[in-house]
């Protein structure tokens, strides 16, 4: 099971064979509000791929992915949640989260 985490950005994902023309300074300002800004808030929307583009480059390249499917940094500190269906709000989103202390500790 994974330490508290923080979510600090969700990342509203629309249809998975939809792409929603985000470029490449859309992606950098999506990954800069993820490790700039704090608590919940909503990041914009891209398609699945981009999303996931995103999680990677946010957790670094050297992350790997856990139990439960997040992909933690080498150090621990910042997850991605892969898209998910939240019935609730009724649509797939992503999460992109941190951690105070490093898994484990």
């Amino acid at each position: 099971m994974l330490m508290p985490a923080a979510i600090l950005g969700a990342l509203i994902v629309v249809a998975t064979n939809t792409e929603i023309g985000t470029d490449l300074p859309m992606e950098i300002g999506m990954l800069r509000d993820a490790a700039d800004r704090k608590g919940n808030f909503d990041m914009g929307a891209a398609s699945e791929a981009t999303s996931n583009k995103l999680g990677e480059a946010g957790a670094g390249s050297n992350y790997r992915t856990t139990s439960d499917g997040f992909f933690e940094s080498a150090d621990g500190l910042r997850l991605y949640r892969q898209p998910d269906w939240k019935p609730g709000q009724r649509q797939w989103q992503s999460n992109f989260m941190s951690r105070n202390v490093p898994r484990g500790q």
